[in-house]
């Protein structure tokens, strides 16, 4: 028991975060993808 949370309310914890984390990652890692095929995609056009 830490901080009188149970063993499987931290583990529940650990995980909820780091699912939240991954997915703000992609997020970002889409929107940087997305920002560079625009750039190119508008440089080819012109």
């Amino acid at each position: 028991m830490a901080a009188g949370w149970g063993e499987d309310e931290v583990f529940a914890a650990i995980v909820a975060v780091a699912d939240t984390t991954q997915l703000a990652m992609h997020r970002d890692q889409f929107l940087s993808i997305e920002t560079e095929l625009r750039r190119v995609m508008t440089k080819r056009n012109t």
